[in-house]
């Protein structure tokens, strides 16, 4: 609202929802103000209205993946756009179905560790297990019933803090410069593997 500024709104069901239980103090460490600052700039006309930013409209598509997936009652379904989120924020150009995997996993883990050495693997670990159960679900190859709960909140997880890590990136890049993403990740992902 251009007169009164950005008007969030949210709702918890506390007996339902998937954050840990010190969610607050990790939005706190993800630095949450200035997410919600970069959503604000986003959302102004200027940007908003404007195709040539189009690393915003990018990282807006995924925010609306991520709300779709939250707000999905199947599991199958909320990992799949938990994931179509993540690739939204990581992928780019045309990509062979069995590089899709390996560049989704460095990139996450690129995104997570920006520039530093990675010392632990982890973060790639998940991204590849995201990227292989979203596969197994799309191709029949898991049913839905053998999807948890667990499964579910993993990936939200990774889908917060994909989105928290990405806007900040996004906003260094300039949020009208995604020509400039995929050399960024690349040098990224030469810095994490030393």
């Amino acid at each position: 609202n251009s007169s009164s500024g950005v008007g969030i709104v949210h709702n918890v069901s506390w007996q339902q929802h998937s954050l840990q239980d010190d969610w607050l103090a990790a939005i706190k460490e993800l630095e949450f103000n200035k997410f919600l600052s970069a959503i604000g700039r986003i959302l102004m006309p200027n940007i908003y209205d404007n195709p040539a930013y189009s690393l915003a409209h990018r990282f807006l598509n995924s925010l609306r993946w991520y709300g779709d997936a939250a707000n999905d009652k199947n599991k199958s379904a909320r990992i799949v756009k938990f994931t179509v989120a993540i690739e939204t924020l990581l992928l780019t150009g045309v990509l062979k179905d069995r590089a899709k995997t390996r560049i989704f996993a460095q990139r996450g883990q690129a995104l997570f560790t920006g520039l530093e050495k990675a010392e632990d693997g982890q973060a790639m670990r998940d991204f590849e297990w995201l990227y292989d159960i979203r596969s197994d679900i799309v191709h029949g190859r898991k049913r839905h019933v053998a999807v948890t709960m667990s499964d579910v909140v993993k990936a939200e997880r990774l889908c917060r803090h994909s989105l928290f890590y990405a806007i900040q990136l996004f906003e260094q890049i300039r949020f009208d410069n995604e020509e400039k993403l995929e050399s960024t990740f690349d040098r990224l992902i030469k810095v994490n593997s030393g």
